[in-house]
């Protein structure tokens, strides 16, 4: 039982690793203008088409994810936190 926690606890942590650094991406070329508008709804189609099957990546999905980072960034950048997430 102890080892499926930290197994589960482990991919947990991946999966918020993984979505806050997309976030990160998102966030830093919508937010400066880098992308135009309709950027997050190309790019989550293309992912569907190279990767079929690959779900949780809807331009919705990736908004959020922009979110996130957002939301989060002051919090993490104000706390010791373990170096995988430090680094997206």
């Amino acid at each position: 039982m102890r080892s499926q926690h930290k197994a589960i606890s482990a991919v947990n942590s991946e999966q918020l690793s993984l979505y806050y650094g997309i976030g990160r991406f998102v966030s830093q070329n919508s937010r400066k203008g880098f992308w135009g508008t309709g950027a997050i709804e190309q790019i989550s189609t293309q992912l569907q088409k190279e990767l079929p099957g690959l779900r949780g990546f809807s331009a919705a999905n990736m908004k959020k994810m922009r979110i996130f980072f957002e939301e989060w960034l002051p919090i993490i950048n104000h706390q010791n936190l373990p170096r995988r997430l430090s680094e997206c």
